[in-house]
């Protein structure tokens, strides 16, 4: 399965989802099956300069830095400053 990986330093805008919603990895390709949930309350993260632009899906990265597409419409944006793309636990 060919998973996408996103850029976490290009993806700064918080936002949340306010339902359940479905993510997609390409929604211009109908054979391509990866997809799943994003529950309500979740975050995800958009790039700043892609943000609110373009068609219906939004490219977006979830927490586990999965490159998706989510229709933006099911999403606020966090106006938190503390907002920040989660970092990777230091095990030392």
């Amino acid at each position: 399965m060919n998973q996408h990986i996103c850029l976490p330093a290009e993806f700064t805008v918080a936002h949340t989802a306010v339902q359940d919603t479905e993510w997609l990895a390409e929604p211009a390709n109908p054979i391509n099956l990866l997809r799943g949930t994003i529950r309500k309350g979740e975050v995800i993260w958009l790039r700043p300069d892609l943000c609110g632009s373009g068609p219906s899906w939004q490219q977006a990265c979830l927490p586990d830095k999965t490159l998706c597409y989510v229709h933006l419409s099911n999403f606020e944006k966090v106006v938190d400053s503390l907002a920040s793309f989660p970092q990777p636990h230091d095990n030392q």
